[in-house]
């Protein structure tokens, strides 16, 4: 069996958010982040498939407002962090529980706070190999969340540090918001010199991305996100901060993220 199909529905509201659809069984879909049911019961009926089951990545509004239309609609149950304060009934999980797809696809939750400190990431596995994670906000394209809204800088830094840092190069990366542009643009500022995203940003800026999406590897997330990049010479220059230790580092970047 080929690995799990996953759709992606760029919302195209002001936040930008992304829904994903992860094939399990044939036609039966698990839903991740609902902004909007009825783009996701859309979906559905192209796909001629069946609505299995809900995944929260974390709580925010704009994460889970589509979920009672959906358990409504399908009668889906939903999963999410063993902390996360539900109204309705939910499956908890913890880190390193495996949700089986298929015979040869299944998800590994891993818990990642930081943005919140009740959130989960989504690493995908075809035949025990592991060949994307779905992010939520823990990590967008070239950046990381914000820790406004019941999260913690420290503990995204530990979090980035320890189980982000450790993710194989050849993961796909399905981030929960479209920040790629302006991210990018940031990334800049802190490392005027990298030239792979001064190439990256070029392309980037051209994305229709209600019709089209581009996907990156840890790899490259590695060569253009400052958060990942806290060695780099020309970013510690930049920053006035060559013999600051990493955690320093990347609490300053988090901090001037805020106000970009």
């Amino acid at each position: 069996m080929t690995r799990s199909r996953i759709e992606t529905i760029f919302v195209g509201n002001s936040l930008r958010n992304f829904t994903y659809l992860i094939e399990a069984e044939k036609d039966q879909y698990y839903c991740v982040d609902p902004f909007d049911a009825k783009g996701v019961e859309e979906r559905l009926k192209e796909l001629g498939g069946n609505l299995k089951g809900i995944i929260n990545t974390h709580q925010h509004p704009d994460h889970i407002c589509g979920n009672n239309d959906l358990i409504e609609s399908y009668n889906a149950p939903v999963y999410a962090h063993y902390q996360a304060d539900y109204e309705r009934d939910f499956n908890p999980v913890k880190h390193n529980e495996i949700l089986k797809l298929n015979d040869d696809n299944k998800i590994k939750f891993l818990d990642t706070p930081g943005h919140t400190m009740s959130h989960i990431s989504l690493l995908l596995f075809h035949e025990n190999q592991a060949w994307g994670i779905l992010t939520g906000d823990t990590m967008f394209n070239a950046g990381v969340g914000h820790c406004k809204l019941g999260g913690h800088p420290e503990t995204l830094y530990q979090t980035m540090s320890e189980i982000y840092g450790a993710l194989d190069d050849k993961l796909e990366i399905f981030p929960g918001h479209e920040y790629f542009s302006n991210n990018l643009k940031f990334s800049l500022h802190c490392e005027p010199h990298n030239e792979k995203t001064k190439e990256l940003l070029g392309k980037v800026e051209k994305i229709d991305w209600r019709n089209q999406t581009h996907r990156t590897t840890m790899e490259q997330e590695r060569e253009i996100n400052p958060f990942l990049r806290l060695d780099s010479k020309d970013l510690r220059t930049h920053l006035d901060m060559e013999t600051s230790d990493n955690k320093e580092i990347f609490l300053k970047l988090r901090t001037m993220r805020n106000s970009w």
